[in-house]
């Protein structure tokens, strides 16, 4: 069942998903500062690769980190300490920093 609903999302992923406005120019300026930059996702790497290549961001980024990278997911520090030890600066998600 969870396989039927993931093939479903990934045939009709590009009619469902559709980038933030101004985000690739933003993370164009950020990348032109020289900001190294990931994402980090708990979604397979077939469908983190197509919501990239949807908005065209390839190229600004170092890294990606997906749920087939580590072992335990996010909330789990491990990707963001995975994205971290590939070399990137500022990893980019929904991350909250707790003080």
């Amino acid at each position: 069942m969870i396989r039927d609903y993931i093939e479903q999302v990934k045939k009709n992923h590009d009619q469902l998903v559709k980038p933030y406005p101004f985000v690739k120019e933003g993370l164009t300026i950020l990348h032109n500062l020289g900001y190294q930059m990931g994402i980090v996702t708990n979604k397979e790497r077939q469908l983190a690769e197509m919501g990239v290549a949807l908005a065209g961001i390839h190229d600004l980024l170092q890294v990606v980190i997906c749920i087939e990278d580590v072992k335990k997911g996010k909330p789990a520090a491990e990707p963001i300490f995975k994205a971290i030890s590939n070399r990137v600066c500022c990893v980019l998600k929904r991350f909250t920093w707790k003080k």
